[in-house]
């Protein structure tokens, strides 16, 4: 859908394809989100990347919020910190109600059903309601 997405508020969207990046910050629906929410939306695209790689959202930064999305698309990296749903989050981002169903697969930092392991460890105060 978009290669980034600022400031702005994006509900009842859903992507299907195949989504392919070559650097950073790959996603299903959006590769960077800064400061922006998506709410009720989906992804079932394969997606294909390199760092920071998810099937909904590559990078998640600056205040971000998803609330009831998923994706069930086969997520493919080449680099670090891939997930099923989100490749990155930081800023003060927040995943509310949302879940993961495809295949990931990745070089390290690899999340399998949704985000990578390290940040659920880091921050868990910011991932409630995950499936």
């Amino acid at each position: 859908m978009a290669g980034a997405i600022k400031d702005a508020v994006v509900t009842n969207v859903s992507a299907s394809g195949t989504v392919t990046g070559k650097v950073e910050k790959t996603g299903g629906l959006v590769g960077h989100l800064r400061g922006a929410t998506i709410t009720k939306s989906s992804s079932s695209a394969t997606v294909n990347g390199n760092h920071r790689t998810g099937g909904l959202v590559g990078g998640l930064d600056g205040n971000s919020l998803l609330k009831e999305v998923f994706a069930t698309g086969k997520v493919t990296a080449s680099g670090t910190e891939t997930g099923g749903l989100v490749g990155n989050s930081k800023g003060g981002s927040k995943v509310i109600d949302c879940y993961a169903r495809g295949n990931v697969e990745g070089l390290n930092t690899v999340g399998g059903s949704w985000l990578p392991d390290r940040l659920l460890q880091k921050f868990p105060e910011l991932f409630s309601g995950l499936r």
